[in-house]
């Protein structure tokens, strides 16, 4: 964990970004005072326990300076603070990056423009607090309660992945689990054109359940030893893994026929 004594931000109006980029550090663990000034030396930006960040000219990660304004070309400094402060899992920092970092990145850089009236984004909603006279102090725990949000979105994410990868069984086209199937199951079944899922049925005891990826493409039909059909045709349940195993073949043959 690098040291930090001091983070230095521009003083005046603030942004997402500045805003992001201090409460990134403080998600992170680094309790340590935060200035707000336009007035930055040279010993502010040679010394490398002195965060300056979103000002400074200077894009030093060496000595921590995090500023972007010098060139196009650098992302925001939210997104520089990210990538040189992130957290243990690269693929947590991924997820932060595309959900949260990159789109602040973007409205910072000026690649999107916030409408005036606009839906409730979190670049918006940081514009209204600082039109409306929020203090930055608590405009940083709004932006910290949100990082923490999508920090537990991408570890839920994570572990996803990590159970469809490690838990599930794939055949051709369909699949089956012995557990709760990870609620993102269909974006990953989609890469791998896997149409249906087998699992444990949730509300009985040593009875099974299909559930298809994507009922637009196939439903799933009536069939012997089933208990409950929905009348989507997104899942079903079945007496037995047997009778379950059996009709899952049987769809994941019809599928493979038809759009194969």
């Amino acid at each position: 964990m690098k040291e930090l004594k001091k983070i230095i931000i521009h003083a005046g109006r603030y942004h997402a970004d500045d805003v992001a980029a201090d409460a990134w550090l403080k998600f992170m663990g680094y309790d340590c005072p935060v200035v707000r000034t336009y007035q930055i030396t040279e010993d502010m930006l040679s010394d490398p326990t002195v965060a300056v960040i979103d000002i400074g000219q200077r894009y030093q990660p060496e000595l921590n300076n995090y500023d972007h304004h010098q060139c196009g070309d650098i992302p925001c400094a939210s997104s520089l603070v990210l990538k040189h402060f992130p957290p243990t899992d690269s693929r947590l920092k991924d997820h932060l990056s595309k959900f949260l970092f990159d789109y602040i990145d973007k409205v910072d850089r000026g690649h999107i423009l916030l409408p005036t009236h606009p839906e409730p984004t979190v670049c918006s909603v940081i514009r209204s607090m600082n039109e409306a006279g929020v203090s930055y102090q608590d405009a940083v725990q709004y932006m910290l309660t949100t990082i923490k949000t999508f920090v537990a979105a991408g570890l839920s994410a994570i572990q996803d992945q990590d159970t469809w990868h490690n838990d599930v069984n794939k055949f051709g086209y369909y699949a089956t689990i012995e557990a709760k199937p990870p609620a993102t199951w269909r974006d990953f079944a989609k890469k791998e054109d896997v149409m249906f899922l087998m699992h444990p049925n949730p509300r009985k005891e040593r009875s099974y359940s299909i559930t298809s990826r994507d009922t637009n493409i196939m439903t799933i039909d009536k069939a012997e030893g089933q208990t409950f059909l929905h009348a989507n045709g997104f899942i079903a349940s079945y007496e037995t893994k047997a009778d379950a195993l059996k009709h899952i073949r049987e769809l994941a043959n019809r599928y493979g026929t038809k759009f194969n």
